[in-house]
């Protein structure tokens, strides 16, 4: 009986696992896919700096994700209760715009006195910058009819073009980690005419479309894809129209958003790459075991919080080059760096988590 049972038992075992294998495969919210990100960039540009860890707190609210300013430079944000909140000259903090959602991005077009706001759960919006009043725009595009999962982030063309990323037609807001494991392409480019009220996909398949905006001759676009650790370039005019490339590849960490001031590109990075975030996205193991992660506890993600704790801005040319690092990899003063914007002689930084704004001298 005891060799019997020796054969039996490894056999059982087997197709237990098996079983419950088929079983996660069938039920997981994720069907991910192998994401090789190749190596992350090293050399001296990389090098660990400190340059944030005295920076200026502004508390305004949870989760201040972007940072807009109008021509008085009173700085608007969005938060995790709902409001926009506005930030006056004299340092007080006030309520600006209920959408009742979660608003990220936002722009502000000053000829019209109107902002454009981006609204993870609700949709897209067109707030007054005289007494706040939102007007919904629109939550799918107008030829397709697909709902927008993530509306995401907002940048105004001087002709009036509003392009808006939808960073996944798959997961909302509240499960956005769920189309990062996953690893596919489901987020798109739109873009809004005021003057007709139509909004259209531009481009599709993102992984994670994220931050963008234009350059100084608004002939390119820069996208963050967050989940791809890089930036793409789409062009928008001259011979190269329509065409995406890849403007920046091989960074050590997650960009988020991106602002554009005096011919630089500003562009915050979320979070770190680690060897372990790498394989489990690269390998096929690691792979299939994304399958399993929306089902863990929630020390199994504690592993990579380290990688979070960090904050780190980056300042990009036009053309592509690494031209200043502002960073705490202690994450001290401010983490879960979604992004920065320049406004006279500081940077204002962004989180995802933190109650505060942060902000630093430029160097």
């Amino acid at each position: 009986m005891a060799p019997r049972i020796g054969t039996i038992l490894p056999l059982l075992f087997a197709v237990t696992v098996l079983g419950i294998a088929k079983y996660i495969h069938k039920i997981s919210p994720v069907d991910p896919i192998p994401v090789d990100l190749g190596p992350p960039a090293t050399g001296d540009f990389w090098k660990s700096e400190f340059n944030l860890q005295d920076l200026e707190k502004i508390h305004v609210c949870e989760g201040p994700e972007d940072v807009e300013f109008d021509k008085q430079g009173r700085a608007y944000t969005g938060c995790a209760d709902g409001w926009v909140k506005r930030i006056e000259l004299d340092g007080r903090v006030t309520n600006f715009s209920f959408t009742g959602g979660r608003p990220l991005g936002l722009a502000i077009r000053e000829d019209l006195e109107v902002m454009y706001l981006a609204d993870s759960k609700l949709g897209f919006y067109e707030i007054s910058l005289s007494d706040g009043t939102p007007r919904f725009i629109a939550n799918k595009d107008d030829e397709e009819g697909i709902p927008m999962g993530l509306a995401n982030s907002v940048a105004i063309a001087s002709d009036g073009t509003v392009y808006l990323t939808d960073a996944s037609t798959k997961y909302s807001m509240d499960a956005y980690i769920l189309d990062f494991l996953e690893g596919r392409p489901n987020g798109r480019l739109l873009k809004y005419d005021p003057a007709k009220k139509s909004l259209k996909v531009v481009k599709k398949d993102f992984s994670v479309a994220n931050g963008i905006a234009l350059s100084t001759k608004e002939d390119f676009l820069v996208i963050c894809e967050t989940s791809r650790s890089r930036l793409l370039r789409l062009w928008l005019k001259g011979e190269k129209e329509g065409t995406l490339e890849v403007f920046l590849t091989g960074l050590p960490g997650y960009p988020d958003n991106v602002k554009f001031h005096d011919g630089k590109f500003y562009v915050g990075i979320v979070s770190e790459r680690s060897a372990f975030s790498d394989w489990l996205f690269r390998s096929p193991v690691g792979t299939q075991l994304r399958r399993i992660l929306p089902f863990t506890p929630r020390w199994i993600y504690d592993i990579e919080a380290p990688a979070l704790r960090m904050a780190r801005l980056i300042v990009v040319s036009e053309e592509g080059q690494l031209l200043k690092k502002y960073e705490d990899p202690t994450g001290k003063a401010i983490y879960f760096t979604t992004g920065g914007n320049r406004f006279g002689d500081y940077i204002y930084l962004n989180s995802l988590i933190t109650p505060y704004i942060g902000r630093v001298k430029v160097t």
